[in-house]
């Protein structure tokens, strides 16, 4: 029986992809004036957008994880997200088992 062929993702089908996930999760968190990065954010194998600590204020962490499940839910697939590095927070998902590359 062949390999099975490793599955990618688009680069630009993801970016446009996210940002609609990201925009109705915000709007769905009531954090429409929540000012986030414009592309993707990809690090430690999350994929998502950048949100800097202070613009987040007094949310919880159960706050932030709900923006990272509902991105996660938008988009059908992977396993919600979080990760706080140098005082940014990336939220999003991490990709399904499987995806072997980002490409356009």
């Amino acid at each position: 029986m062949p390999a099975a062929k490793p599955l990618s993702l688009s680069a630009s089908r993801m970016t446009s992809d996210v940002r609609k996930a990201v925009d109705a999760a915000l709007s769905k968190h009531k954090l429409q004036n929540l000012q986030v990065g414009d592309g993707l954010a990809i690090s430690s194998g999350i994929v998502g957008f950048i949100v800097t600590d202070n613009e987040l204020g007094k949310k919880s962490i159960a706050d932030i994880s709900g923006l990272a499940a509902s991105v996660a839910t938008s988009l059908n697939g992977g396993e919600p997200a979080t990760i706080i590095k140098g005082g940014q927070i990336i939220v999003g998902f991490m990709p399904p088992t499987g995806v072997a590359s980002i490409k356009d």
